[in-house]
């Protein structure tokens, strides 16, 4: 069991024998000419995995349960984030494990090292500990994040139990695919502002809000509009 630490080795950085590695928590960085790791499961934590012939010699397993983004590639120069790794992800040279929110915008997803996004102006930036979203003066048009290829697409999705959204400035979001929305949290929705001049626009053509709980719109005005 890993939660966190450097591991570097003439063949492999970890060798978890017969069962494998598992990795619960932490900062793991594993070596190794061969690879980083023989196979791994992956509960928690981040994961850097190097080798010279693959970053995961026999695989790795991430518990449904934890939410990531992989990036892989030969070094750490040219590794892309892969939407859905397979196995063939995890042979690459160079394979990067690091936790991910379940909040997109403008269809990025928040990660443990991606916490601000930025819009045409402005900046979305995640809190994971208060699960707030602030946006500052940010404005952004795009199809969005596609969450179901029935239901639609939003600019700003989110499956939270309870999702605040601050505002600063003025703000404006909208969603320009068909049954878009501007704003989809699969749960509560807090709306809240710091700055009693800003302003929050919200446009989609499905809605410019979605939310399947409470919706709290708190001393503040947000323009909705679905199309």
């Amino acid at each position: 069991l890993a939660t966190a630490g450097t591991a570097e080795w003439n063949c492999l950085g970890i060798w978890g024998a017969f069962e494998g590695e598992s990795v619960s928590g932490g900062i793991v960085y594993a070596s190794g000419s061969n690879g980083g790791f023989c196979y791994a499961t992956v509960s928690g934590g981040q994961i850097t995995a190097t080798g010279n012939t693959a970053a995961f010699q026999a695989g790795c397993e991430i518990d449904s349960n934890f939410t990531v983004c992989v990036y892989a590639g030969n070094d750490e120069d040219g590794a892309t984030e892969v939407t859905n790794p397979t196995a063939d992800t995890y042979a690459n040279k160079y394979v990067k494990i690091v936790p991910a929110y379940p909040v997109w915008v403008g269809g990025e997803q928040f990660t443990s090292e991606k916490l601000s996004i930025e819009g045409a102006t402005g900046t979305a930036t995640y809190d994971p500990e208060s699960k707030t979203l602030t946006l500052n003066n940010f404005s952004h048009t795009s199809e969005g994040y596609k969450f179901n290829p029935w239901l639609g697409s939003a600019s700003i999705y989110a499956t939270l139990e309870h999702l605040t959204v601050n505002f600063v400035g003025s703000n404006t979001v909208a969603c320009s695919a068909e049954n878009g929305y501007a704003l989809y949290n699969y749960g509560a929705l807090t709306i809240t502002t710091d700055d009693t001049n800003g302003s929050l626009a919200l446009t989609g053509d499905g809605a410019g809000i979605w939310v399947s709980g409470n919706l709290i719109i708190n001393g503040c005005q947000v323009n909705a509009t679905g199309i």
